[in-house]
């Protein structure tokens, strides 16, 4: 078995603004994520060892890497709310990315980091 061990994160892509809205979608990511789902994809035995959030970023990543056949039995989930990484892209530039993650609150009383 590989274990690959790391961070797990959401990637939000905001496309270019569509009037007063700018399109968004969530995509399970992180590069340790994906390079155990690229190594379970054509059969490798491979595990994922990271911390995932029990919220539904969280849930999206873990129903990922078991839909995929990465051995899930050695996540750490936790409290602590995902991180998303922020890639707004448009036709006329490169990508502007950020990352944040809710560390303290309450919905609605967030603290951002």
């Amino acid at each position: 078995m590989i274990l690959v061990c790391g961070e797990a994160l959401i990637d939000r892509f905001v496309g270019p603004a569509e009037g007063a809205e700018m399109p968004a979608r969530a995509v399970a990511g992180g590069s340790p994520f994906n390079v155990a789902i690229g190594l379970a994809r054509p059969g490798v035995d491979a595990s994922f060892l990271g911390g995932i959030s029990r919220d539904r970023f969280g849930a999206l990543l873990a129903r990922t890497l078991v839909r995929e056949g990465v051995d899930d039995r050695f996540l750490v989930r936790t409290d602590r709310l995902s991180t998303v990484s922020m890639v707004a892209t448009d036709d006329n530039g490169p990508a502007e990315l950020c990352f944040s993650r809710r560390v303290t609150g309450r919905p609605g009383r967030a603290t951002v980091a």
